[in-house]
């Protein structure tokens, strides 16, 4: 594995071929990348820049509303689903855990109350301008 990300980091850097492939991948990558910089970026990693400030000060207002959101919900999954919330890093993440949520609270409780608890988490997805 490590052989094949050597391989293909030189190759957007131009190192080992000059194919087409290797040359639209270049201009993809930003200038002045180390090695490591390339690989944390491409994995994800936490500590690579990922959102802006004003998302990242909703975050705990948004997170606790989920939590909130939780009330009266009992079980494993409802208790899964609380660690996923509380290990939440960004609003996206929180944005995938919203089925989860519906799912549980449709479950336990009624659909029409699901839909309400969504509801209410929605003004964290469209403020400012998201995609969601």
């Amino acid at each position: 594995m490590l052989n094949a990300l050597l391989t293909r980091w030189a190759q957007t850097r131009g190192a080992l071929s000059t194919n087409f492939f290797a040359r639209s991948t270049q201009s993809a990558q930003p200038k002045g990348d180390s090695f490591w910089q390339t690989i944390l970026r491409r994995s994800g990693d936490p500590a690579a820049p990922a959102a802006s400030p004003a998302a990242v000060d909703a975050l705990p207002a948004a997170r606790a509303q989920f939590e909130a959101s939780l009330e009266g919900l009992q079980g494993e999954d409802t208790d899964t689903l609380a660690q996923m919330i509380s290990r939440s890093r960004s609003l996206d993440d929180l944005w995938h855990l919203r089925t989860r949520l519906y799912n549980e609270v449709a479950r336990q409780f009624s659909q029409y109350e699901a839909e309400q608890r969504l509801a209410a988490l929605q003004t964290h997805f469209t403020a400012g301008g998201r995609r969601h």
